[in-house]
């Protein structure tokens, strides 16, 4: 029975995969993922996208590029929304209903329709983001940080930090 049940979770996965540009070894998907529109997305080895209780949305825009790395575990309601490239690194953990958007989609006061360029968005290793965080064009979470829940962030935040709040206050994290 377990043979069966690992086969039929391996064919759900690579349905659910097909449109990704490629996909590493002993990637998991539980619940529903909608990987949506033609930019390029690459999952590295041993990726977990658990939307099981919510769905993930894992979008690419003709031209963007989302790239996630090896071990990255993404809990259900995520929503990563590349316009340019949003790169998540190595063991990152992704909470609930986090957001990650690299445009703001539209000009405000502006023609809805003019779209303004997309600021890239780096996630490096080893970084917790908790859930309902959001990440805003030009955030660069540095390696080893916590994001505390709720938590916007919208620059640069320094290696081995713990940022909380909104505004996002940033202190250096407790060995």
């Amino acid at each position: 029975m377990g043979r069966v049940t690992a086969a039929v979770e391996q064919l759900q996965t690579r349905l659910q995969l097909r449109r990704c540009t490629s996909v590493g070894a002993g990637v998991r998907v539980f619940g529903k993922v909608a990987v949506v529109d033609a930019g390029v997305r690459r999952l590295g080895a041993r990726v977990t996208l658990d939307g099981s209780t919510c769905p993930i949305e894992l979008k690419a825009e003709p031209g963007g590029e989302l790239i996630l790395g090896d071990d990255v575990h993404i809990d259900g309601g995520a929503s990563v929304w590349a316009c340019g490239r949003i790169v998540i690194g190595a063991r990152v953990r992704i909470g609930a209903y986090c957001q990650i958007l690299d445009s703001h989609f539209h000009i405000p006061g502006e023609d809805r329709h003019l779209r303004p360029q997309p600021t890239p968005v780096i996630v490096e290793d080893d970084v917790v983001l908790g859930p309902h965080s959001i990440l805003l064009p030009g955030a660069h979470v540095g390696r080893g940080c916590v994001v505390h829940p709720r938590t916007v962030v919208t620059r640069r935040v320094p290696p081995h930090s713990e940022v909380r709040g909104v505004p996002a206050t940033v202190r250096p994290r407790n060995p």
